[in-house]
Order: C-alpha cells, then structure tokens, then sequence
C-alpha cells in the first residue's frame, strides 16, 4: 500500500472552497495551523515514512516510494497552504479546459 499525505499545516482546504478565502476571516476562524507531521502515526502502525518538502526533495525520494515493499509505505509532502491553494486552483481551471 502507498499513501500519500500533502501536509499544508492545517485548514489549506478552505484556501480554494468558495466561500472562506472572501471572508477576511479565514486564518482566525477557519484555519487550524500545527506544525505536526505524519512520521509518528507512520510509526505507530509500522508504516514506512517518507517525506519530502521541496520539489527536488521530492524528485530524490519518489524512486524510493514507488519500490515493491512487504510493508505499506507512507509519502509526506510538506506545502504552504497559500501556494498549494493556488496549484490546485490552477489545476481545477487546467481540467476543465480538457
């Protein structure tokens, strides 16, 4: 099994929801910002952790994710949530040009 985590410290969603990022209001009453990571909850259940918070970092590790592994396999990528609201707005607008 292979996860897959974007970590952008919490309440990134409502970065792109309509709604929430017109507010003005949306670090103090929507956002939940932490500094935790995925690495303990990996180890808790005996789950290779990997993590990655830059694009080369994630380039370097990707080779070892995908390897065939007996045991499940755990992929962090560490984003800020202003920048990862707006890649995945761009992406939504990409789709729906296709």
């Amino acid at each position: 099994m292979k996860i897959i985590v974007i970590n952008n410290e919490g309440g990134g969603i409502f970065r792109f929801l309509p709604g929430p990022d017109t507010t003005g209001l949306l670090e103090t009453f929507f956002e939940a910002r932490q500094q935790l990571t995925a690495q303990h909850i990996a180890m808790t259940y005996d789950i290779e952790y990997l993590s990655a918070s830059d694009i080369n970092g994630l380039k370097n590790i990707l080779p070892e994710f995908f390897k065939t592994s007996s045991r499940a396999t755990l992929l962090e990528i560490k984003s800020p949530a202003e920048k990862s609201a707006k890649v995945l707005r761009d992406y939504f607008t990409f789709l729906k040009k296709e």
